[in-house]
């Protein structure tokens, strides 16, 4: 917290820019394992841990700071899996949503919003999401989900894909994650 609060002060919080006097002396980390990672605004931040200290990186400036020092062993983010888009699909009722449902590749609804999915099927669903027009604004993702928030045609929907199931949430307002606050957890 002391340090969040040390960040905030020298107004990093702002605009998710490092400042010079807050940089590591020897550069971004270039190795070690990426626990965290927010995409947003055309900028990747990514939280790695190396030899027990957790860093943030700013991938286009390539800049980092020292966040903390961690212990046990670090997990690494979930990845985005490659896939084809769905070539038939049905809509949500009353929207302009795709229905995982409808892929026909064995994705079952579970609880509102919520289906039940593994990660290659979850990533089917994203590309045919892709292909029907929508556009990824940002995504948040660690090693248990990713977070992906979406547009098309002024309309804002998340997809969250985790190990098991698959959340689709809407209508949303667009309001995105802060991802300064996202990385630094």
């Amino acid at each position: 917290m002391f340090i969040l609060a040390l960040l905030a002060a020298g107004g990093v919080l702002a605009g998710c820019s490092l400042q010079p006097s807050q940089l590591t002396e020897d550069g971004p980390p270039t190795d070690g394992v990426v626990v965290r990672e927010a995409w947003t605004n055309r900028t990747l931040y990514r939280q790695i841990v190396r030899d027990g200290s957790a860093y943030v990186v700013n991938v286009e400036e390539q800049s980092s700071i020292f966040l903390r020092y961690v212990s046990g062993e670090p997990k690494p983010v979930m990845q985005r899996i490659a896939a084809a888009p769905a070539v038939r699909f049905g809509k949500l009722e009353g929207t302009e949503i795709v229905d995982p449902a409808s892929l026909d590749i064995g994705i079952r609804k579970s609880i509102p919003y919520t289906y039940e999915a593994l990660p290659d099927q979850a990533f089917v669903y994203l590309e045919t999401l892709l292909q029907d027009g929508w556009e990824i604004t940002s995504y948040y993702s660690d090693a248990s989900f990713i977070d992906y928030y979406l547009k098309k045609d002024e309309i804002f929907l998340r997809v969250l894909i985790f190990e098991k199931n698959l959340k689709v949430l809407y209508p949303i307002q667009g309001k995105q994650h802060d991802p300064w606050t996202f990385i630094s957890d």
